[in-house]
C-alpha cells in the first residue's frame, strides 16, 4: 500500500470518528503491542508484585522496598552484601513483617532487595538506620510512591528526597527489560519494574 497524502488523511479520519479496528495500519500495531506484553516473562510472585504495588492487594496497605546491601550507596564486598541481606531478612521477621525478596540495579550497584508489606515509617526508619541506607521507597495508597531520604546527621529524622517527585505507576513492560540501570527485579521471572521517583 502507497501511503499517499490523501490515503494518510483518511486513516486520520477513520480513528478519529472511532473505526480504529478497521484500519489495517492502526490495528496491526495494536496486535504487536499485545503480543510484546504476552512475550514478557512472568511468575506467581512477579503477579503478587505487581498486585501489591498496584493496590490490586488489599492485605497490604503499605509498602518499603529498601537493601540492607551496598550501605550509603557505597559498593560493598560481596561477601559483606550477601551476609547483610540474610541479617536484614531476619529483622523483618523479627519484627514480625511480611517481605518478598526482589533484586535490583541502583547507581551502578547490584542489589538483594526485599518489598516488606504494612510496616510503618517508623519501622521502615529503624531498619534503614541499622543498615546504614541512604534511603527507601515509601507506599501508601498504591499506587503511590516516595523516595524517603534519612537524615543520618540527626539521631531521627527523614524527607521526601531532593529532586524526587511522587511516583503513581509501574513500568513493567518492554521499556522497562531494556533498562540497565535504577530498575528492580522478580528474581523468580527476572522480569525488571521500575518506579520513576525522579
Amino acid at each position: 500500500m502507497k501511503l499517499t497524502k490523501q490515503k494518510l488523511k483518511s486513516l486520520i479520519k477513520e480513528v478519529v470518528v472511532g473505526k480504529r479496528k478497521d484500519s489495517m495500519i492502526l490495528w496491526e500495531s495494536m496486535e504487536m503491542g499485545s503480543d510484546e506484553e504476552a512475550a514478557l516473562p512472568t511468575s506467581p510472585t512477579f503477579e503478587r508484585i505487581m498486585d501489591v504495588l498496584e493496590g490490586r492487594d488489599p492485605s497490604a496497605s503499605t509498602v518499603v522496598i529498601m537493601s540492607g546491601q551496598n550501605p550509603m550507596a557505597a559498593e560493598t564486598d560481596s561477601a559483606e552484601n550477601a551476609s547483610l541481606a540474610e541479617r536484614l531478612k531476619k529483622d523483618i521477621a523479627k519484627m514480625g513483617l511480611e517481605y518478598i525478596p526482589i533484586g535490583g540495579r541502583f547507581e551502578g550497584h547490584d542489589e538483594r532487595s526485599v518489598i516488606i508489606l504494612n510496616a510503618s515509617r517508623e519501622q521502615a526508619q529503624q531498619l534503614n538506620r541499622m543498615y546504614k541506607q541512604w534511603g527507601y521507597v515509601w507506599g501508601q495508597d498504591m499506587p503511590n510512591f516516595e523516595m524517603i531520604k534519612i537524615d543520618h546527621t540527626q539521631p531521627q529524622g527523614e524527607a521526601r528526597a531532593p529532586g524526587s517527585k511522587v511516583a503513581t505507576g509501574i513500568e513493567a513492560g518492554a521499556q522497562a527489560q531494556a533498562a540497565t540501570d535504577n530498575y528492580s527485579f522478580d528474581i523468580s521471572s527476572g522480569r525488571k519494574f521500575i518506579i520513576s521517583l525522579y
